[in-house]
Protein backbone atom coordinates (compact mmCIF):
# COMPACT_ATOMS: atom_id res chain seq x y z
CA UNK A 1 0.00 0.00 0.00
CA UNK A 2 1.24 3.69 -0.98
CA UNK A 3 1.84 6.37 1.60
CA UNK A 4 0.06 9.76 0.62
CA UNK A 5 2.09 12.64 2.17
CA UNK A 6 1.15 15.94 1.92
CA UNK A 7 2.95 19.06 1.49
CA UNK A 8 3.15 19.95 5.19
CA UNK A 9 3.80 16.51 6.40
CA UNK A 10 7.20 16.97 4.15
CA UNK A 11 7.58 20.37 4.99
CA UNK A 12 7.80 18.85 8.82
CA UNK A 13 10.13 16.09 7.64
CA UNK A 14 12.57 18.86 6.40
CA UNK A 15 12.30 20.74 9.50
CA UNK A 16 12.99 17.45 11.27
CA UNK A 17 16.17 16.55 9.63
CA UNK A 18 17.69 20.16 9.56
CA UNK A 19 17.74 19.99 13.81
CA UNK A 20 18.83 16.61 13.57
CA UNK A 21 21.99 18.16 11.59
CA UNK A 22 22.13 21.24 13.70
CA UNK A 23 22.12 18.55 16.79
CA UNK A 24 25.39 16.87 14.80
CA UNK A 25 26.62 20.01 14.63
CA UNK A 26 26.49 20.56 18.20
CA UNK A 27 28.47 17.63 19.25
CA UNK A 28 31.20 18.36 16.75
CA UNK A 29 34.71 19.75 16.80
CA UNK A 30 36.34 21.20 14.05
CA UNK A 31 38.53 24.23 13.60
CA UNK A 32 38.29 26.32 10.23
CA UNK A 33 40.97 24.34 8.35
CA UNK A 34 39.11 21.07 8.42
CA UNK A 35 36.92 22.52 5.74
CA UNK A 36 39.17 22.79 2.66
CA UNK A 37 36.13 23.72 0.04
CA UNK A 38 34.59 20.58 -0.39
CA UNK A 39 31.23 21.30 -0.26
CA UNK A 40 31.91 24.10 -2.39
CA UNK A 41 33.84 22.37 -4.89
CA UNK A 42 30.48 19.82 -4.71
CA UNK A 43 28.08 22.34 -5.00
CA UNK A 44 29.37 23.08 -8.45
CA UNK A 45 29.68 19.80 -9.93
CA UNK A 46 26.77 18.90 -11.67
CA UNK A 47 25.33 15.42 -11.22
CA UNK A 48 26.45 14.41 -15.00
CA UNK A 49 30.05 15.49 -14.19
CA UNK A 50 29.83 12.99 -10.80
CA UNK A 51 28.66 10.31 -13.29
CA UNK A 52 31.42 11.02 -15.67
CA UNK A 53 34.40 10.95 -12.81
CA UNK A 54 33.41 7.79 -11.42
CA UNK A 55 34.89 6.03 -14.56
CA UNK A 56 36.69 8.54 -15.92
CA UNK A 57 39.05 8.00 -19.20
CA UNK A 58 42.44 7.62 -19.03
CA UNK A 59 43.01 11.58 -20.93
CA UNK A 60 39.87 13.09 -18.49
CA UNK A 61 42.18 11.08 -15.27
CA UNK A 62 44.97 12.82 -16.69
CA UNK A 63 43.01 16.08 -16.92
CA UNK A 64 42.12 15.93 -13.29
CA UNK A 65 45.35 14.93 -12.49
CA UNK A 66 46.54 17.91 -13.85
CA UNK A 67 43.61 20.46 -12.50
CA UNK A 68 44.42 18.82 -8.97
CA UNK A 69 47.87 20.19 -9.06
CA UNK A 70 46.81 23.58 -9.67
CA UNK A 71 43.68 24.01 -7.90
CA UNK A 72 44.16 21.49 -4.90
CA UNK A 73 46.70 23.09 -3.13
CA UNK A 74 44.13 23.60 0.52
CA UNK A 75 44.00 25.28 3.84
CA UNK A 76 46.99 24.63 5.56
CA UNK A 77 49.13 23.86 2.85
CA UNK A 78 47.29 20.46 1.94
CA UNK A 79 47.38 19.14 -1.33
CA UNK A 80 44.08 17.71 -2.08
CA UNK A 81 43.30 14.93 -5.31
CA UNK A 82 39.48 16.16 -5.68
CA UNK A 83 38.87 13.82 -7.70
CA UNK A 84 38.94 10.90 -5.11
CA UNK A 85 37.36 13.42 -2.42
CA UNK A 86 34.26 14.71 -4.45
CA UNK A 87 33.87 10.68 -5.45
CA UNK A 88 33.92 9.47 -1.84
CA UNK A 89 30.08 10.58 -0.13
CA UNK A 90 31.42 9.92 2.64
CA UNK A 91 34.38 12.23 2.67
CA UNK A 92 31.54 15.25 1.27
CA UNK A 93 29.02 14.25 3.90
CA UNK A 94 31.90 15.00 6.77
CA UNK A 95 32.95 18.40 5.27
CA UNK A 96 29.38 19.77 5.08
CA UNK A 97 29.00 18.36 9.00
CA UNK A 98 31.70 20.15 9.83
CA UNK A 99 31.32 23.30 7.92
CA UNK A 100 28.00 23.06 9.81
CA UNK A 101 29.63 23.69 13.17
CA UNK A 102 31.35 27.06 11.66
CA UNK A 103 28.23 28.33 10.92
CA UNK A 104 27.02 27.73 14.09
CA UNK A 105 28.67 31.00 14.95
CA UNK A 106 27.62 32.80 12.09
CA UNK A 107 24.89 35.06 12.13
CA UNK A 108 22.72 34.59 9.09
CA UNK A 109 23.60 31.64 8.12
CA UNK A 110 20.32 29.97 8.57
CA UNK A 111 19.90 29.13 4.95
CA UNK A 112 23.67 28.43 3.90
CA UNK A 113 22.97 25.84 7.14
CA UNK A 114 19.91 24.33 5.43
CA UNK A 115 21.87 23.95 2.29
CA UNK A 116 24.35 22.17 4.18
CA UNK A 117 21.95 19.96 5.61
CA UNK A 118 20.50 18.92 1.83
CA UNK A 119 24.11 18.12 1.26
CA UNK A 120 24.65 16.12 4.33
CA UNK A 121 21.27 14.18 4.01
CA UNK A 122 21.99 13.07 0.57
CA UNK A 123 25.84 12.06 0.80
CA UNK A 124 25.11 10.01 4.15
CA UNK A 125 22.32 8.50 2.27
CA UNK A 126 24.45 7.77 -0.75
CA UNK A 127 27.33 6.13 1.28
CA UNK A 128 24.79 4.19 3.47
CA UNK A 129 23.40 2.55 0.16
CA UNK A 130 27.12 2.12 -1.33
CA UNK A 131 28.12 0.02 2.38
CA UNK A 132 24.59 -1.74 1.69
CA UNK A 133 25.31 -2.55 -2.20
CA UNK A 134 28.98 -3.61 -1.11
CA UNK A 135 28.39 -5.98 1.77
CA UNK A 136 25.46 -7.72 -0.59
CA UNK A 137 28.30 -8.40 -3.58
CA UNK A 138 30.94 -9.46 -1.28
CA UNK A 139 29.87 -12.88 -2.27
CA UNK A 140 29.32 -12.24 -6.12
CA UNK A 141 32.11 -13.35 -8.52
CA UNK A 142 31.76 -9.95 -10.70
CA UNK A 143 31.24 -6.75 -8.35
CA UNK A 144 30.33 -4.55 -11.62
CA UNK A 145 27.79 -6.55 -12.60
CA UNK A 146 25.58 -8.15 -9.64
CA UNK A 147 21.81 -9.40 -10.07
CA UNK A 148 19.99 -12.03 -7.97
CA UNK A 149 18.75 -15.07 -9.57
CA UNK A 150 15.25 -13.40 -9.26
CA UNK A 151 16.38 -10.02 -12.03
CA UNK A 152 19.27 -12.57 -13.62
CA UNK A 153 16.56 -12.05 -16.82
CA UNK A 154 17.31 -8.95 -16.84
CA UNK A 155 20.43 -9.16 -18.72
CA UNK A 156 19.08 -10.66 -21.66
CA UNK A 157 16.31 -8.08 -21.68
CA UNK A 158 18.74 -5.20 -21.84
CA UNK A 159 20.29 -6.39 -24.20
CA UNK A 160 18.32 -7.75 -26.56
CA UNK A 161 14.86 -6.91 -26.13
CA UNK A 162 14.54 -3.25 -28.04
CA UNK A 163 10.52 -3.35 -27.90
CA UNK A 164 10.19 -2.57 -24.01
CA UNK A 165 12.56 0.00 -23.88
CA UNK A 166 11.49 1.96 -27.11
CA UNK A 167 8.26 1.64 -25.54
CA UNK A 168 9.47 3.48 -22.53
CA UNK A 169 11.14 6.04 -25.01
CA UNK A 170 7.89 6.70 -26.64
CA UNK A 171 6.08 7.21 -23.42
CA UNK A 172 8.38 10.94 -23.81
CA UNK A 173 6.75 11.65 -27.03
CA UNK A 174 4.48 14.20 -25.45
CA UNK A 175 4.23 17.68 -24.84
CA UNK A 176 4.51 16.54 -21.13
CA UNK A 177 7.62 14.71 -22.51
CA UNK A 178 9.09 17.63 -23.72
CA UNK A 179 8.74 19.50 -20.26
CA UNK A 180 10.60 16.65 -18.35
CA UNK A 181 12.95 16.20 -20.77
CA UNK A 182 13.65 19.98 -20.31
CA UNK A 183 13.73 20.05 -16.53
CA UNK A 184 15.43 16.27 -16.28
CA UNK A 185 18.76 17.95 -18.68
CA UNK A 186 18.73 20.78 -16.40
CA UNK A 187 18.61 18.89 -13.77
CA UNK A 188 21.48 16.93 -14.69
CA UNK A 189 23.65 19.85 -15.80
CA UNK A 190 23.20 22.95 -13.22
CA UNK A 191 24.78 22.99 -10.10
CA UNK A 192 23.24 20.86 -7.44
CA UNK A 193 22.88 24.46 -5.13
CA UNK A 194 20.50 25.60 -7.66
CA UNK A 195 19.00 22.33 -8.66
CA UNK A 196 18.24 21.73 -4.97
CA UNK A 197 15.73 19.25 -3.85
CA UNK A 198 12.13 18.50 -4.97
CA UNK A 199 9.14 15.90 -5.26
CA UNK A 200 7.87 16.85 -8.63
CA UNK A 201 9.18 16.05 -12.07
CA UNK A 202 9.85 19.49 -13.26
CA UNK A 203 12.09 22.35 -11.30
CA UNK A 204 10.24 25.22 -9.90
CA UNK A 205 9.76 28.22 -11.58
CA UNK A 206 11.59 30.25 -9.98
CA UNK A 207 14.87 28.10 -9.88
CA UNK A 208 14.05 27.62 -14.19
CA UNK A 209 13.75 31.34 -14.60
CA UNK A 210 17.76 31.71 -12.18
CA UNK A 211 18.85 29.26 -14.31
CA UNK A 212 17.92 31.20 -17.60
CA UNK A 213 19.38 34.18 -16.54
CA UNK A 214 22.84 32.34 -15.06
CA UNK A 215 22.94 28.97 -17.17
CA UNK A 216 22.09 30.23 -20.97
CA UNK A 217 23.90 27.70 -22.67
CA UNK A 218 22.57 24.75 -20.51
CA UNK A 219 18.91 25.94 -20.72
CA UNK A 220 19.18 26.74 -24.82
CA UNK A 221 20.87 22.63 -24.43
CA UNK A 222 18.08 21.69 -22.51
CA UNK A 223 15.44 22.94 -24.47
CA UNK A 224 16.24 21.80 -28.07
CA UNK A 225 17.07 18.94 -27.03
CA UNK A 226 13.36 18.68 -26.00
CA UNK A 227 12.27 19.96 -29.28
CA UNK A 228 13.93 17.25 -30.91
CA UNK A 229 11.60 14.74 -29.85
CA UNK A 230 12.24 11.45 -27.47
CA UNK A 231 11.62 8.88 -30.07
CA UNK A 232 14.07 10.82 -32.60
CA UNK A 233 17.48 11.58 -29.73
CA UNK A 234 17.40 7.88 -28.66
CA UNK A 235 17.19 6.58 -32.37
CA UNK A 236 19.95 9.20 -33.14
CA UNK A 237 22.29 10.60 -30.65
CA UNK A 238 25.83 9.05 -29.43
CA UNK A 239 25.49 11.11 -26.39
CA UNK A 240 25.18 8.85 -23.71
CA UNK A 241 23.52 12.27 -21.67
CA UNK A 242 21.22 12.31 -23.68
CA UNK A 243 20.03 8.81 -24.14
CA UNK A 244 19.96 8.63 -20.16
CA UNK A 245 17.78 11.73 -20.01
CA UNK A 246 15.22 10.71 -22.58
CA UNK A 247 15.29 7.49 -20.40
CA UNK A 248 14.68 8.94 -17.20
CA UNK A 249 11.89 11.05 -18.95
CA UNK A 250 9.68 8.02 -20.34
CA UNK A 251 9.99 6.59 -16.83
CA UNK A 252 9.16 9.11 -15.18
CA UNK A 253 5.62 9.28 -17.62
CA UNK A 254 5.26 5.63 -17.08
CA UNK A 255 5.39 5.74 -13.24
CA UNK A 256 4.34 9.00 -11.75
CA UNK A 257 0.59 8.79 -10.66
CA UNK A 258 -1.93 11.66 -9.42
CA UNK A 259 -3.32 14.93 -9.46
CA UNK A 260 -0.83 17.35 -11.78
CA UNK A 261 1.87 14.58 -12.75
CA UNK A 262 4.21 17.59 -13.57
CA UNK A 263 3.96 19.82 -10.60
CA UNK A 264 2.39 18.38 -7.75
CA UNK A 265 2.92 14.33 -7.53
CA UNK A 266 5.42 12.62 -6.38
CA UNK A 267 8.11 11.81 -9.00
CA UNK A 268 8.25 8.01 -10.11
CA UNK A 269 5.76 7.64 -7.00
CA UNK A 270 9.04 7.24 -5.23
CA UNK A 271 10.23 4.60 -6.53
CA UNK A 272 13.42 6.05 -7.73
CA UNK A 273 15.67 7.82 -5.60
CA UNK A 274 18.01 10.96 -7.37
CA UNK A 275 19.70 13.32 -5.64
CA UNK A 276 17.65 15.91 -6.35
CA UNK A 277 14.46 14.46 -5.77
CA UNK A 278 13.09 14.71 -2.07
CA UNK A 279 10.03 12.00 -2.55
CA UNK A 280 8.14 9.19 0.17
CA UNK A 281 8.67 6.03 -1.32
CA UNK A 282 5.98 3.09 -1.41
CA UNK A 283 5.80 0.92 1.94
CA UNK A 284 6.68 -2.15 -0.74
CA UNK A 285 7.65 -3.25 -3.89
CA UNK A 286 11.23 -3.14 -6.09
CA UNK A 287 12.63 0.96 -5.97
CA UNK A 288 15.89 1.89 -7.19
CA UNK A 289 18.80 4.14 -6.20
CA UNK A 290 21.39 6.00 -8.54
CA UNK A 291 24.90 6.37 -6.60
CA UNK A 292 26.19 8.49 -8.21
CA UNK A 293 30.06 8.57 -6.80
CA UNK A 294 30.06 4.86 -8.56
CA UNK A 295 27.85 5.60 -12.00
CA UNK A 296 25.72 2.57 -10.81
CA UNK A 297 22.09 2.12 -10.63
CA UNK A 298 20.76 -0.14 -7.82
CA UNK A 299 17.49 -2.46 -7.61
CA UNK A 300 16.21 -3.22 -4.10
CA UNK A 301 13.51 -4.04 -2.02
CA UNK A 302 12.73 -4.39 1.73
CA UNK A 303 12.43 -7.31 3.73
CA UNK A 304 11.32 -6.20 7.25
CA UNK A 305 12.69 -3.06 7.27
CA UNK A 306 16.22 -4.56 5.65
CA UNK A 307 17.14 -3.55 1.95
CA UNK A 308 17.65 -6.44 -0.16
CA UNK A 309 20.06 -5.88 -3.62
CA UNK A 310 18.69 -7.11 -6.82
CA UNK A 311 20.62 -5.67 -8.89
CA UNK A 312 23.78 -3.41 -9.49
CA UNK A 313 24.73 -2.29 -13.16
CA UNK A 314 26.66 0.82 -14.23
CA UNK A 315 26.41 3.41 -16.42
CA UNK A 316 23.32 3.36 -19.47
CA UNK A 317 22.96 -0.60 -18.97
CA UNK A 318 22.15 -0.17 -15.30
CA UNK A 319 19.58 2.45 -16.01
CA UNK A 320 17.91 0.51 -18.73
CA UNK A 321 17.71 -2.51 -15.95
CA UNK A 322 15.93 -0.25 -13.52
CA UNK A 323 13.41 0.85 -16.82
CA UNK A 324 12.57 -2.36 -17.22
CA UNK A 325 11.82 -3.25 -13.63
CA UNK A 326 9.70 -0.73 -12.48
CA UNK A 327 7.35 -0.73 -15.76
CA UNK A 328 7.38 -4.68 -14.91
CA UNK A 329 3.50 -3.90 -13.42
Amino acid sequence: MDVHVDGEAIEEWRRSYFLIFVLLCLNQEVTEGDRAGVVEAFNKQCLWDQLLSAEPTRKRRREEEERDEEEGEGEEGRNWNWSAVLNDPGNVASAALKEGVVCLYESDAAEKMRSLAIVFLQCSAARIAKQILKDEESEASDRNEFLTLSVTGLLGIVNDDDEKIQAIVSAAESEAGQQIIRDMSLSLLLPPLLVGVRKSLVLERAKSTRATVDHAEIVQRSHELAMQGAEWTYANSTDELDKTIILLSGLALLTTKGEDVLRKADAFKGRLQLPFLETIPPSVGVRAILIPSENRWVLFRLRRGVPEILASKKGIEGLKAVCLELTKN
